[in-house]
């Protein structure tokens, strides 16, 4: 009779091991679920802004040649060498371009890859099992 115990309390603890594993199973599905949506909704606002940066980088490249002309031959126009307009000119939009270079490298630093939720859930649900644990 005392095996006949020792087999029934095996059996439940193998069962409340696989309930275990099962519960875990479906939290780590869950758990990628939220993540891949979350990659997903991200990459989806980077694509959209890096749509309308292109768009944007186009039209200001053809105003600012248009605008680079203009000033170039007003420069000429004023008695100022060539060469040396289109050097000065060239000084100033590489200054320009270094500028807009760092304030779009410092911009693209801030944007947050990590999949904040995910990591949130995933702590709340380390949390959970640690106190389950102890009160096991």
């Amino acid at each position: 009779m005392k095996a006949t115990k020792m087999d029934q309390s095996q059996a439940h603890i193998s069962e409340l091991l696989g309930a275990v594993a099962s519960r875990f199973t479906a939290l780590a599905r869950a758990e990628m679920l939220v993540f891949s949506a979350e990659m997903r909704l991200k990459l989806a606002q980077g694509m959209t802004a890096g749509i309308w940066l292109a768009a944007a980088a186009f039209c200001l490249f053809a105003g600012l040649a248009l605008a680079l002309a203009a000033l170039l031959l007003w420069l000429i126009s004023m008695g100022m060498a060539p060469a040396t307009a289109a050097a000065a000119l060239a000084l100033i939009i590489v200054g320009l371009g270094a500028l807009a270079l760092l304030k779009g490298l410092a911009l693209l630093r801030a944007v947050s890859l990590r999949p904040e939720r995910t990591l949130a859930h995933m702590q709340l649900d380390a949390a959970l099992w640690q106190r389950r644990g102890r009160n096991a």
